[in-house]
């Protein structure tokens, strides 16, 4: 499997490897996911799914960091707002700004 990042071009990849080796394509979870609306979603899954066919890739999966790789829907969503809670905690807001004089 060939690691397609987030920042890497999905239609050269897709061009280089076609059917030789499968393509763990790796969306932007900021852009892709946290910023996108529902529309935007299908938008770039049709794009991905297209540029795929039309190079005759062997085969290919679309992962999204390592929340994927939880046992859950709702576990991830507890580890993620634990991480939230915990940079809140201990690193607030105004912790690197800089003093006003």
């Amino acid at each position: 499997m060939i690691h397609v990042g987030p920042w890497t071009n999905v239609r050269e990849a897709a061009g280089i490897f076609k059917d030789r080796a499968p393509l763990e394509i790796c969306m932007n979870p900021q852009k892709d996911i946290l910023e996108a609306n529902e529309q935007d979603m299908k938008v770039r899954i049709q794009e991905i799914l297209d540029k795929c066919k039309a190079l005759d890739v062997g085969g290919f999966t679309l992962k999204v960091s390592g929340l994927m790789q939880q046992p859950t829907l709702q576990h991830a969503i507890s580890q993620a707002k634990l991480w939230n809670d915990s940079l809140a905690l201990h690193f607030p807001l105004n912790t690197f700004q800089k003093s006003q004089p």
